[in-house]
């Protein structure tokens, strides 16, 4: 072995791969001018050829906490609370908690495997081991399964009984899914994997207007435990997301309602020739691993909608 210089790093060190060739960070970005940055927490992948770290790819994560990254030495990233949003999105909403897999390609950028999994909450733990993922959501554990091409799979859940504290950091897989985690003066919990539901995160709807002098657009997310309202005009957002607490009792009432196999069997644009008007409405569902959303003419009353053949 050869001892190198050190090099400076943009961020925390994350991990390395393809034999430490490739190095990842999180941290943030500042202007070189004003040395002012944004406030965003960034994920960066740099190349290493034992003199200099090069910047090859960056992607910043969302507006919700905490940011955890984890990295094998293949290049396999999983990453909560990366940014998901495609490129030129309006951004008409908060960001949804998520958990996402990434790769780094042949030309050093970041590339999404599969799609994405919002989540109805944020997590503050996850362990990888192989192709196996545990993500802490509350007091229970989702178990994931990796695959090369299809991302992240669900492949159940634990649910310790009682209120015992305990730990991902040394948990096992053992036989048949039992999960062993460390319970600190309990010794260790022995969890039976059960079938995981995949939750209502968020319903929406909105509109936006085609001609508009002073707002452009209105919006209405609830989630568990709050709405926010968003309110645009053509140029910025105004006001800034309201928030308001609700009781969770209505948000249960909200789920009782859907239907989500035929709401997700529903186009995604809906049109009609005798519909006039100035804009859009929308409606978007969301679950753990799946979002849909039913566009329509303005001051449409939506009674149904099919795919023609």
């Amino acid at each position: 072995p050869t001892l190198r210089d050190p090099v400076s790093l943009p961020g925390q060190l994350k991990g390395l791969s393809h034999q430490g060739k490739v190095v990842y960070t999180v941290g943030q970005h500042y202007d070189a001018d004003t040395f002012q940055s944004d406030g965003k927490d960034w994920l960066d992948v740099l190349a290493y050829d034992g003199i200099a770290a090069r910047l090859s790819d960056s992607r910043h994560f969302s507006d919700q906490w905490p940011h955890l990254v984890q990295v094998d030495g293949e290049g396999r990233i999983i990453a909560h609370q990366l940014d998901v949003s495609p490129e030129n999105d309006l951004k008409d909403a908060p960001d949804i908690s998520n958990i996402s897999q990434w790769t780094v390609s042949s030309r050093g950028l970041l590339e999404p495997v599969g799609k994405p999994w919002f989540l109805p909450f944020s997590s503050y733990e996850m362990e990888w081991s192989h192709d196996d993922l545990l993500l802490r959501m509350g007091q229970d554990v989702w178990h994931f399964g990796l695959a090369e091409q299809g991302g992240l799979n669900l492949l159940g859940a634990y649910t310790p009984s009682g209120c015992y504290g305990f730990s991902l950091d040394g948990s096992l897989l053992g036989e048949e899914g039992l999960l062993w985690a460390p319970g600190g003066d309990y010794g260790a919990l022995a969890l039976t994997q059960h079938d995981a539901e995949q939750p209502v995160v968020r319903f929406a709807t909105g509109v936006r207007f085609d001609d508009c002098e002073s707002y452009c657009e209105e919006s209405l997310y609830i989630e568990r435990t709050y709405t926010t309202f968003v309110a645009s005009t053509s140029v910025n957002t105004l006001p800034p997301y309201q928030e308001r607490s609700w009781d969770a009792t209505l948000w249960s009432r909200c789920e009782s309602l859907l239907d989500w196999e035929s709401f997700q069997a529903l186009p995604a644009d809906v049109s009609c020739a005798d519909c006039e008007g100035t804009g859009t409405e929308w409606i978007e569902i969301s679950l753990a691993g799946a979002t849909h959303r039913v566009t329509f003419p303005q001051g449409a009353r939506l009674e149904g909608a099919e795919a023609l053949q």
